[in-house]
């Protein structure tokens, strides 16, 4: 499961990236001040709003695929692994409630595509 959330996350970054531009103003206002959602927005990676975010939405996606594709106690381990880095190690600071809401999203509407979760998570996003 951590083999491949290597291999997924770099491969999703060009999809995510991509619908990430048809929200970029939304996404802008969303995640600023970007110190609210990136503890480390002074290194030299996710300096951005919309960086910050790929970043959130890369992983979360990956966290959907591990939930419909990995056993539970599987998904479970690479969930809290997945958090735990994200949070303490990477300085995502809202990654835990931001992916439980993703997967919220994703769930309530019946395995959407993926495009057709960001203006839920985005107004999600404002709010907190």
């Amino acid at each position: 499961g951590l083999i491949a959330k290597l291999l997924f996350t770099e491969i999703d970054h060009n999809y995510v990236g991509g619908v990430t531009q048809n929200f970029r103003t939304e996404i802008e206002a969303a995640f600023t001040p970007v110190s609210d959602w990136n503890s480390q927005e002074n290194s030299q990676l996710y300096t951005s709003a919309a960086g910050t975010f790929d970043e959130y939405m890369t992983w979360g996606i990956f966290l959907l695929y591990a939930n419909e594709t990995y056993p539970q106690e599987v998904y479970e381990a690479v969930e809290e692994y997945t958090i735990n880095s994200m949070v303490q190690r990477r300085g995502f600071i809202r990654f835990d409630t931001f992916a439980n809401a993703l997967l919220k999203l994703y769930a309530d509407a019946e395995s959407p595509m993926i495009a057709e979760l960001y203006p839920g998570i985005i107004t999600w996003a404002e709010r907190q």
